[in-house]
């Protein structure tokens, strides 16, 4: 049977829709809900508000569709389980019906577009024809009736996606029952599904499979609950091992027994208290209608007076048995030293009370039930169940028991997830029949072993992370994507989601999270420098299989070698929403499927500075707003494409760009028509020949991410302009000098978290007393630059409230006064990297330093130590992993002291001249890389001679001369 495991409030339910096109389904009617409750309705007089009310009202129906094909899928697939009546070519029909939904969503997401790219056109009209009042007047009348005319066009268009999904929700499948089933969804009965939801009420009976692989650990702990001499128990094992099923599979068998006069199971959240446990208990054993009210307040009551009440309930039972599901130690803190009276067993009463937990500490004072998960026996019994207790294939048999093993790790969750793939052809393999020994050969594979291992991975992510682990498949194999790049086209696709809108987590956090999961899962492999994540990538041994997936759903299209020649293209499934270009966009098909529908183009078109790029994007652009006079492009993403073309007229046509990346274009202007772009939020020319942005880039209302390199802002033009674009959460590269303007715009910025500046000293206390107040910052750099370019005083922030910020890069000199105490200033608390530039600092001055507890990365880059020693003591630096010392003109001796920098892996030592000598290098027992990099010969050879055999010594002679 096709099933899709899923998470839900702690436990697994099941759907039988391919959860990311369900996803893409329902974020789709909430993306086209959105727009039709958006200022685009509200604020426009010309707005129809019956029309408005029906658009409100297909949405609606499309939501009450998806429904009615969720319930449809789960009555057939229930069917066929329970007869067994199943063929597998069913799969390929599913498929299609699958096929038929994504259409429609492509087709929302078009006819929604499309809408808004009209809208647009309509206001651009107006202001272009708004010379005087009366002139407006009468010629906003044209844009009223085709106002009128693209809303009705809009509802009309959604009407016939409505339509077309309801006769779309009879799906071509084996015939046997399925009647019957479409009978029981439209109209007839609505019993509650089987196996498809989970509930841990005591009237609702254990699904069997749970009960599958752990007999002999179930008849341990009842035999321990019945006949051991401890009363309290506890059953250990790792987070989804199966420790909770274990206990209620036993639990119930205990309760149906009926020798326990009160029975409580308690599961135990993250946030309790042994108030909530008191409580949870009690609504367990006294909840009435009559006195339901009193305890629906418990929570608002003493802790004592519900221990007590707890206890004395308990001590008057006789005989008792209390089961506290996932038991943490925060929750066992509180639990332990008061577990006999708040359960008071009475000596030979048989009273029980369960743990489940797996924090060790917990268990000590129990009876430990080591539970580590299913034996490999178990595993394939709950794989075997799962599939039906089907009948294998003797090789499909043999090569099961051994995949399983090697894939799972004895969590069921895994081997049920493991089960639905077999039964897929969406999953990496199919093995009912292994057709010859190359079959078995490749099957058993370390490599295919890899993919499934993934792939059950894969499957049991939530949606919202599946999609963005299959947009990572658009890079090219084995690119290092840069997680900055990644992050931000996430957010631009709207592929990040807010769980909950009041959380301050913002987009690029929730994003950040979703990628930690996937590395921690071993999804992608991520490169660090300097002690930060960098770069990420899909391993080579699953992209092409993920990549595959994503195709296969419409997620993406890739232009590359293989289809450049009309021969070799296979036409997509659907028409090209989101655009990778591997190779030049010369050749790529012209047609309105590959074209009219594109939202997303990413080029990866990084040849040499001599071939002709620039051209092909320019008439590869001019094509996609030919037609319409618009294009829907929201990413467009040229990094490293060699100046590619960006003309006026074509930026100024493509209404809906959120993103517009052009790092290391080596671009050397931007067009005026950039500041109409009024869905703009990114905007990146970080690594171009670009100094100066064109004045309009004050009218880009929404922007909220700038990166550039020393980038001027010229604000002679209109001095209103220091009250826009005041959503900026980066700004990152502008230089300001000694422009007073911009400082007082500067201070309407309250909401970055990434700042990179550059100014004059005349500007500096303005600058410190602003920065101060920045709360949500988590990346600074400042550079204090002198007329003459070089580095200057620099006046520090008070930075005691800057609690966010953990990367600080500073340029200038350093003003540290004699007593750090009585200073203002102090470095940020949370501070993890540390990086200075002509500084100055004297030997004293790294007291301030030395106290940053939370330090990993400190670098000292040219002239910003001062010092001729530079000695490290212990206690100072706990957490510092990487040091850097270059181009440290004074500085002839670098001491470690023992014990000092326990937690350091590197140090990276570069063009020092007059160091001669490093201590302390023998004494260092942990592994530790040292990079020294044009450094004298004789200085090399006395570390060389004095480093301990664990400390690993690299040497390179670098060329700067052209630098």
């Amino acid at each position: 049977m096709l099933r899709y495991p899923h998470y839900h409030a702690g436990n697994i339910e099941w759907d039988f829709l391919c959860p990311e096109v369900d996803f893409l389904l329902s974020d789709v009617i909430d993306k086209f809900q959105n727009v039709v409750s958006s200022e685009v309705f509200d604020d426009d007089a010309f707005i129809n508000p019956s029309i408005k009310s029906k658009l409100w009202d297909r949405a609606t129906d499309l939501e009450i569709s998806r429904r009615d094909s969720r319930k449809l899928l789960k009555r057939f697939f229930e069917f066929m389980y329970e007869t067994k009546d199943w063929d597998t070519s069913s799969d390929l029909d599913l498929s299609k019906f699958e096929e038929e939904i994504l259409r429609h969503v492509y087709r929302v997401e078009y006819i929604t577009s499309f809408f808004l790219c009209k809208r647009e056109m309509g206001k651009k009209m107006i202001r272009e024809r708004s010379l005087m009042v009366t002139k407006m007047v009468m010629s906003s009348l044209p844009v009223f009736f085709n106002t009128l005319i693209d809303q009705r066009v809009l509802h009309n268009e959604m009407q016939k996606v409505k339509l077309d999904f309801k006769a779309g929700l009879h799906p071509s499948m084996p015939t046997s029952g399925l009647q019957n089933v479409k009978e029981d969804l439209f109209g007839y009965d609505d019993r509650p599904l089987k196996r498809t939801e989970s509930s841990w009420d005591d009237d609702i009976d254990i699904s069997e499979s749970e009960a599958v692989g752990f007999k002999e650990e179930q008849e341990r702990l009842f035999q321990e609950i019945y006949h051991g001499e401890q009363s309290y128990i506890s059953i250990l094992g790792r987070a989804s091992s199966g420790k909770t099923s274990l206990a209620r599979n036993v639990y119930k068998r205990v309760v149906k027994r009926g020798d326990f006069k009160m029975c409580v199971w308690v599961t135990v959240s993250p946030n309790y208290n042994i108030g909530d446990v008191c409580a949870a208990i009690l609504l367990k054993t006294e909840s009435t209608r009559k006195n339901m009210y009193e305890f629906s307040q418990l929570g608002s009551q003493p802790t004592e007076s519900l221990f007590q009440r707890v206890s004395k309930k308990l001590g008057n039972s006789g005989k008792f048995i209390i089961v506290l599901d996932d038991v943490d130690h925060h929750i066992w803190s509180d639990i332990e030293p008061e577990m006999e009276h708040l359960f008071p067993i009475i000596p030979g009463s048989g009273s029980r009370v369960v743990f489940t937990t797996s924090d060790a500490p917990v268990a000590k004072r129990t009876k430990v039930i080591e539970h580590n998960g299913l034996s490999d026996e178990g595993s394939w019994a709950l794989f075997c169940f799962n599939e039906g207790n089907r009948t294998f294939d003797a090789r499909a048999d043999f090569l099961m028991r051994e995949i399983i093993p090697k894939t799972c790790t004895g969590l069921p969750i895994e081997v049920i997830t493991l089960a639905s793939l077999f039964m897929t052809k969406r999953s990496c393999f199919n093995l009912y029949h292994p057709h010859n020994d190359s079959d078995i050969e490749e099957i058993s594979s370390s490599k295919f072993k890899s993919l499934i291992r993934c792939d059950l991975q894969y499957n049991m992510l939530p949606p919202t992370i599946r999609l963005c682990y299959l947009y990572m498949a658009l890079f090219p194999k084995a690119f290092p994507i840069p997680i900055r790049r990644l992050i931000r086209l996430w957010i631009a696709e709207g592929l990040v989601i807010k769980s909950d809108i009041r959380s301050k987590k913002t987009r690029e956090d929730v994003a950040l999270s979703y990628l930690m999961k996937l590395h921690t899962r071993q999804m992608v492999q991520v490169t660090e420098k300097n002690g930060r994540p960098k770069t990420c990538q899909i391993p080579e041994v699953m992209h092409e299989f993920f990549c595959n997936k994503a195709k296969d759903i419409g997620i993406f299209h890739v232009h590359n070698e293989l289809n450049t020649h009309s021969g070799t293209s296979r036409s997509p499934k659907f028409d090209v929403g989101r655009l990778a270009g591997h190779v030049d966009i010369k050749n790529y098909p012209t047609s309105d499927t590959y074209i009219q529908h594109l939202r997303s183009y990413i080029s990866f078109d990084t040849r040499k500075r001599d071939t002709p790029t620039q051209k092909q994007i320019g008439v590869f652009l001019d094509q996609l707003t030919a037609k319409r006079g618009f294009g829907l492009l929201r990413v467009l993403d040229l990094e490293g494409v060699y100046k590619p073309l960006l003309t006026a007229e074509t930026l100024r046509k493509l209404f809906l760009l959120t993103y517009l990346g052009l790092r290391w274009t080596l671009l050397d202007s931007l067009p005026d028509s950039i500041g109409g772009l009024q869905y703009l939020e990114a905007l990146d020319v970080k690594h171009t020949n670009i100094t100066s942005l064109p004045s309009s880039i004050w009218k880009a209302k929404n922007l909220r991410h700038l990166y550039m390199n020393q980038v001027y802002f010229d604000m002679s033009i209109n001095r209103s302009f220091t009250t826009r674009l005041t959503k900026l959460q980066t700004l990152w590269g502008l230089s300001i000098g000694s422009n007073s303007l911009v400082v007082n715009w500067l201070s309407k910025l309250i909401e970055l978290r990434k700042l990179g500046l550059t100014y004059h000293p005349t500007t500096a206390q303005a600058i410190a007393n602003w920065v101060a107040q920045l709360t949500n910052l988590q990346s600074l750099r400042l550079r204090s630059i002198d007329e003459f370019g070089e580095p200057s005083d620099l006046k520090l922030p008070n930075m005691s409230k800057l609690d966010n910020l953990s990367d600080l890069y500073l340029v200038g000199v350093l003003q540290v006064p004699d007593s750090v105490e009585d200073h203002e200033f102090q470095f940020p608390s949370n501070l993890k990297i540390l990086t200075l530039t002509g500084s100055k600092l004297m030997r004293n001055d790294l007291q301030m330093l030395g106290k940053l507890n939370q330090l990993n990365t400190l670098r000292f880059y040219g002239h910003s130590y001062w010092g001729d020693e530079l000695i490290f003591y212990k206690n100072e630096f706990p957490k510092l992993v990487v040091l850097k010392l270059w181009m440290l003109e004074k500085l002839n001796k670098l001491e470690l002291q023992e014990h000092a920098l326990p937690s350091v892996e590197e140090i990276d030592i570069r063009l020092c001249h007059n160091l001669k000598n490093v201590n302390g290098l023998e004494q260092r027992s942990h592994p530790l890389r040292m990079t020294l990099t044009n450094m004298p010969a004789d200085f090399v050879q006395n570390v060389k001679s004095v480093v301990h055999r664990n400390v690993a010594v690299e040497v390179q002679e670098l060329d700067f001369s052209s630098i």
